[in-house]
C-alpha cells in the first residue's frame, strides 16, 4: 500500500452540525413553538400524514420537527443520507438552550444551509436570534472516505482512554470507537460500504472506510472556521497498514493477534509504559503518513465555507443574479404553502 493517505482519500465532507440558540423573551418562545406547531399542521395536511408522524417529543424537547432542505424526505421514517434539518423547541428542562437544530445528511452544501436560514427567518420572530454571535455549535462531524477495506487498517487515538469495536453480522470488526460520547474529541471508524448497503443507500460498491471525526467545539458560529480551520484535531488520529503490521517479527505474535482480533489501542494500552513506547516505534513504518495533509485541509475549508450559507452577512444579497435570491425564490415555490400560517 503507497504510504501516503491523500493517495486513497476519496472525500472529506461535514455530514452533522448541530447548533442550539438561548432565548429569554417569553413572547418569542410562545412564537416560535406555535409556528413549528403550524408548520407540522401544514405539512401533515399537504402530505395526508397524522400530525404525530410530523411533529413529535425528543430529546427533552416537547417540539420537534424534520424540515426538507430541497429535497424531498419522509416524515415518517429515518432520514439516511437525505439532507434536512432537525429543529428541536420548548425544553423540558428550563436551563437548557430554547432553540436546538441538527443539520444531517450528506453532502450538506451551501444551498441546504441557505434554505435552513430561510426555514428559521420564517419560524424565529427575532430575527436577532439568528446572529452568527448567538448561534452556539455544540457538534460537528467531519467525515473522511478512504478508498481501502477496513480490514486492511489499524487505528489509533492518541490520549484517547476507551476504545471498543462492533462486529459485522460475518464476523469481522465492523466499526471502531475511540473517546466516549461526552469527550471533545470521538472517533469512530467503519466500513461505509456495508453502511450504505445496509441502509439502503447508493454506492459504487468498492471498499470503502470512513474516519468519522466527532467535534465538540463549544463555540459560536462565526468562530466556527477558526477552530477547525487548523485541523489539529487530525494530529490524534494514527492509522495503521495492518498487511504490513502482521509480518513484523519486533512484535509478539500474541500482540499480533491482539492487534487482528481487537484493535491497536487496546493491544497498545495493555503494555506497561516503556514496552509501549517500543512498540510505537516499531510500528511506525506502517503509519500512513500524513493523515495531516493540505488537500485534507483544503476540504475541510471548503466545507466550513458551505456552512456560511447560514449566515446572515452572507445570505441576504438581493441582487435578481445572486445565488442567494435564487434559492429564495426556491424557497417560496417549493415551501410557500407550509409557511402561510406562521406568524411573523
Amino acid at each position: 500500500m503507497n504510504k501516503f493517505i491523500a493517495n486513497i482519500l476519496n472525500a472529506v465532507l461535514c455530514d452533522n452540525l448541530v447548533i442550539v440558540m438561548r432565548c429569554l423573551d417569553e413572547l418569542c418562545k410562545h412564537n416560535i413553538a406555535n409556528n413549528i406547531i403550524e408548520i407540522a399542521k401544514s405539512i401533515a395536511k399537504h402530505h395526508q400524514l397524522a400530525q404525530s408522524q410530523v411533529l413529535k417529543s425528543s430529546g427533552g424537547y416537547r417540539y420537534c420537527i424534520k424540515l426538507p432542505l430541497l429535497e424531498i424526505i419522509d416524515w415518517a421514517r429515518p432520514q439516511n443520507g437525505v439532507p434536512h434539518l432537525f429543529i428541536q423547541v420548548a425544553p423540558y428542562a428550563e436551563n437548557r438552550p430554547f432553540i436546538r437544530l441538527s443539520f444531517n445528511g450528506f453532502p450538506l452544501k451551501r444551498k441546504h444551509f441557505f434554505i435552513a436560514r430561510q426555514w428559521l427567518e420564517h419560524i424565529v420572530s427575532d430575527h436577532g436570534l439568528l446572529a452568527s454571535d448567538n448561534m452556539k455549535v455544540t457538534a460537528v462531524d467531519i467525515a473522511h472516505d478512504l478508498a481501502i477495506q477496513i480490514n486492511e487498517l489499524s487505528f489509533n487515538l492518541a490520549k484517547s482512554q476507551t476504545s471498543m469495536i462492533a462486529f459485522a453480522k460475518n464476523g469481522d470488526i465492523g466499526s471502531y470507537y475511540f473517546g466516549n460520547r461526552k469527550a471533545k474529541f470521538r472517533l469512530v471508524a467503519y466500513d461505509r460500504t456495508a453502511n450504505c448497503k445496509a441502509k439502503n443507500l447508493m454506492t459504487t460498491g468498492e471498499p470503502e472506510t470512513r474516519l468519522e471525526a466527532q467535534l465538540k467545539p463549544n463555540c459560536m458560529l462565526h468562530e466556527l472556521s477558526a477552530f477547525l480551520g487548523p485541523c489539529d484535531y487530525l494530529k490524534r488520529i494514527e492509522v495503521y497498514d495492518l498487511n504490513a503490521l502482521k509480518p513484523l517479527t519486533n512484535l509478539h505474535p500474541h500482540t499480533i493477534i491482539a492487534i487482528i482480533a481487537c484493535g491497536l489501542k487496546p493491544a497498545l494500552q495493555r503494555l506497561p509504559k516503556d514496552e509501549r513506547r517500543k512498540m510505537k516505534r516499531y510500528i511506525e513504518k506502517c503509519r500512513l503518513m500524513p493523515l495531516k495533509s493540505e488537500e485534507i485541509k483544503e476540504a475541510v475549508h471548503k466545507e466550513l465555507l458551505n456552512v456560511k450559507g447560514l449566515m446572515m452577512e452572507h445570505s441576504n444579497k438581493a441582487s435578481k443574479h445572486s445565488q442567494p435570491y435564487k434559492l429564495r425564490a426556491k424557497f417560496n415555490e417549493l415551501y410557500s404553502m407550509l409557511i402561510k400560517n406562521v406568524s411573523k
